[in-house]
């Protein structure tokens, strides 16, 4: 029994027991947020697959041949998602293709109700490698990308279950200090991610018709996952000195990914955190959905911020705040006393992610 199984058992039982109508049982309710921390394991066989594809040397109008009127139809409805996605996002305010890094980029597609659709369709996943013309929404970003980059590139629960990083705040709360990780406050962001069981079946249906293009198979066996506390001693030795910190969140944006600064960006949002706990009431998941706490806790930020906290450095005054919230986050993280017990399955796979970031 994994300790987040743990958590929701002890949880269950203090929610019936307050509701003295009903009998107390420990009978464990399968969330969504279950079923995505173990889709590595199941779909290594394809993640193997796609990551061969990095090399550029692939055929794709050999290796996927469609006939005339199958690459027509495949054609427009890639053309339609890629009008969908280039009004989307590019009339939101809240959204800011430099803001965004690549990995963001691939979270904004696969969660994406219209692009999951799509390439349940395999001759739209076999068209969109076919083409000898990319369009790029961004830098490097394409459909092709999310789909050869994204698979292989990330935990495919991190990449369904982490908001984007959208350049918004959440709505009715007031960050004191933002002053690096500088999101106007007239970008309101009303509403968190959430996971439900329709989505997540989505989600899995797309990554089955992918498996089935490359004609792999799942691994149906059951896998074991490391506990918090485990992937939390795996991070910690990559980050065992400064340089290695260093290489490990650093990424394209240059000198906004440097490691004092990222650490720098989640602190200053987590002196905010607990206002935006305590607007949802202590959920959280809730407060996990936000594009700027995403963003905060993304993979390479939560490194840096594991760092900043592991090494001691001194840190600017106005930091102290939230680098002592976020000792007390990591701390229920690791000890599996987020609730509700889902929050801690949810940065399982944030931290998972920071192993495949070292790969």
């Amino acid at each position: 029994m994994t300790g987040w199984h743990l958590a929701r058992i002890i949880y269950h039982s203090i929610s019936v027991a307050s509701r003295a109508v009903q009998i107390p049982t420990t009978e464990i309710q399968p969330t969504p947020t279950d079923d995505l921390v173990s889709l590595d394991a199941e779909y290594a066989a394809l993640k193997v697959e796609l990551t061969k594809l990095k090399s550029g040397t692939v055929n794709y109008q050999t290796k996927f041949p469609l006939t005339q009127s199958e690459e027509k139809a495949a054609e427009a409805k890639i053309k339609e998602l890629e009008a969908h996605f280039g009004k989307t996002y590019t009339d939101s305010k809240a959204f800011d293709y430099v803001w965004h890094g690549a990995l963001s980029h691939h979270r904004i597609f696969w969660q994406d109700e219209k692009f999951l659709e799509a390439i349940k369709d395999p001759n739209v996943v076999k068209q969109i490698l076919r083409r000898t013309s990319q369009h790029q929404f961004a830098q490097y970003t394409t459909l092709s990308s999310a789909l050869i980059y994204g698979l292989s590139s990330n935990s495919l629960g991190y990449l369904f279950s982490a908001a984007p990083n959208w350049y918004s705040r959440p709505s009715d709360v007031n960050w004191p200090q933002l002053r690096d990780m500088n999101v106007p406050i007239t970008n309101q962001e009303s509403k968190s991610r959430t996971i439900d069981q329709k989505n997540v079946e989505s989600y899995k249906s797309a990554l089955d018709s992918i498996a089935n293009v490359f004609e792999v198979k799942k691994n149906t066996q059951k896998v074991t996952q490391k506990s918090n506390t485990t992937l939390l001693d795996e991070v910690s030795k990559l980050i065992k000195d400064e340089k290695s910190a260093g290489a490990l969140v650093a990424g394209g944006a240059g000198a906004s990914t440097e490691l004092g600064r990222m650490y720098s960006q989640c602190y200053e949002v987590m002196d905010g955190f607990s206002d935006l706990l305590k607007k949802h009431k202590g959920d959280y998941s809730a407060a996990l959905g936000y594009g700027l706490v995403s963003h905060a806790l993304d993979a390479r930020h939560l490194a840096a911020a594991i760092y900043g906290l592991k090494s001691g450095i001194s840190i600017d005054g106005r930091l102290e705040k939230g680098r002592e919230n976020f000792r007390n986050f990591i701390e229920a993280v690791k000890t599996n006393k987020l609730t509700p017990p889902e929050a801690n399955v949810l940065m399982n796979m944030r931290l998972q992610q920071i192993l495949i970031l070292n790969k």
